[in-house]
């Protein structure tokens, strides 16, 4: 019943399609949690950016870069993961996929991209390594990077947390969950409600009422056979004419009923 319930999580596009059960439920925790820290320490290591670029002090402006590297190590960096971790898991493990839906595609893209941008030219990490290469005389292509493709300035900033924005805003109203291959096409809601119950009829290894054990042991308990005298009796209903009825009623004014008038 588990693995039934995550194969058919995020059928319908928008991350739901079955009731969520305690591992579902843990996970997404988990991923919010990382979130919060990847985002919050993000937003953090922007401010401390502001500051230190704002700074006189050569002293001050190094505690502030130390606080900027604690944050990425201890902070940004266990939250990223978390979110790539717990990514592969709703992807690899439900119904969601890595791109079968824009937004998800959309999340991997800039987690993936941040992870690699921000470890080999971005932040404390990238001015680690690029110290690290010097000696050999091999951290010139980094430096070439940050500073023609992803100078480290305010607009960059402004940019990265505008992406970070996003992604949490896309992970709250799903604006892009039409599928990928049918843009442009209309794919309406009920359609995708058709698809996930004939995918959960298609998933189910009980398909019909004859193999459920339940009712076998009712028949031979109590109904006898299928189709019999008492079954018949118990289980089968005969049609009752009522539009005379319904007619009288509608005459008489009592159907359909009336809403209520209701005062400011």
């Amino acid at each position: 019943m588990l693995k039934f319930a995550l194969k058919g999580y995020g059928r319908r596009g928008k991350g739901y399609g079955y009731r969520e059960n305690s591992l579902i439920k843990n996970m997404k925790a988990v991923h919010m949690l990382a979130a919060i820290g990847w985002g919050g320490g993000a937003f953090a290591m922007q401010a401390l950016g502001f500051l230190r670029r704002s700074l006189d002090d050569p002293a001050v402006a190094a505690q502030v870069a130390y606080c900027s590297y604690f944050i990425d190590t201890w902070v940004v960096m266990p939250g990223l993961l978390g979110c790539i971790l717990t990514g592969l898991f709703y992807s690899m493990r439900t119904s969601i996929g890595f791109f079968k839906f824009a937004w998800i595609g959309y999340k991997w893209l800039i987690s993936l991209s941040a992870g690699f941008w921000g470890v080999l030219f971005w932040g404390p990490w990238g001015d680690e390594l690029i110290a690290t290469l010097q000696p050999w005389g091999i951290d010139w292509p980094l430096r070439m990077v940050r500073a023609c493709i992803l100078p480290q300035n305010i607009w960059t900033g402004l940019l990265q947390t505008a992406i970070i924005l996003s992604m949490c805003l896309i992970s709250v109203y799903r604006p892009i969950s039409f599928r990928v291959w049918l843009r442009g096409t209309e794919h309406s809601d009920l359609a995708r409600r058709i698809d996930a119950v004939r995918a959960t009829d298609r998933d189910l290894k009980m398909q019909s009422p004859q193999a459920n054990l339940q009712v076998r042991n009712l028949y031979q308990q109590w109904l006898g056979e299928p189709y019999g005298e008492l079954s018949h009796r118990h289980l089968h209903t005969c049609r009752q004419d009522r539009s005379q009825r319904l007619a009288a009623l509608r005459e008489s004014g009592l159907y359909p009923p009336k809403k209520p008038v209701t005062t400011k």
